[in-house]
């Protein structure tokens, strides 16, 4: 069932949208100094390169399946909760530092995230049915980007609010991430 991997790839893909595009713009504004911004990408990207290989390194170092299986649902578990860790504190801090370290350290944990439940969904399909998938959540997490934007833009909405409805997006992939696993656990036994 890829019903709910899917809608936990579309809001997490959504989510981290809105911040590289809300997040950064917010950001550019209220730092004086463009390098220490420019570091923060920086950052966000190599540590989202390192992210997006562990769970691949995973699979190619542990060779048992159950163990392999066991490993990669705690490692997208940690994951998981970590992005939204990152979204909270990127929601209450006044520190722009810490700002800028939780949007590094969400990129990290979402490319570890995103990639793992891509493998999850790619192997499970036939590679027709791969192409399909992945342009359909990528079209659907657009749609849903725009639509957040475009309903936050019109309220005039302040970055409390804007990253406290990017954490309620987040939040929502938690238990059905939770929920999938468990399933997908319990078909495995």
């Amino acid at each position: 069932n890829r019903g709910p991997m899917a809608f936990t790839w579309i809001l997490t893909k959504c989510v981290e949208e809105l911040v590289q595009n809300y997040a950064s713009n917010l950001w550019y504004d209220l730092s004086d100094d463009p390098r220490f911004y420019g570091t923060a990408i920086a950052l966000y990207q190599g540590c989202g390169v390192i992210g997006a290989l562990f769970p691949v390194m995973v699979r190619v170092v542990v060779e048992d399946e159950p163990i392999l299986s066991a490993t990669i649902r705690i490692i997208q578990g940690i994951a998981s909760v970590s992005i939204l860790a990152s979204l909270v504190v990127m929601t209450v801090t006044d520190d722009l530092r810490m700002a800028y370290l939780s949007y590094v350290t969400f990129g990290l944990f979402y490319h570890v995230f995103i990639t793992g439940v891509s493998c999850s969904m790619a192997s499970n399909s036939r590679p027709l049915e791969q192409v399909f998938l992945f342009a359909a959540n990528l079209f659907c997490a657009t749609a849903m980007e725009t639509i957040v934007t475009v309903v936050l833009a019109s309220r005039y909405a302040r970055p409390r609010v804007w990253f406290g409805v990017i954490c309620i997006l987040q939040g929502v992939t938690v238990p059905v991430y939770f929920y999938q696993s468990y399933i997908q656990k319990r078909s495995q036994v």
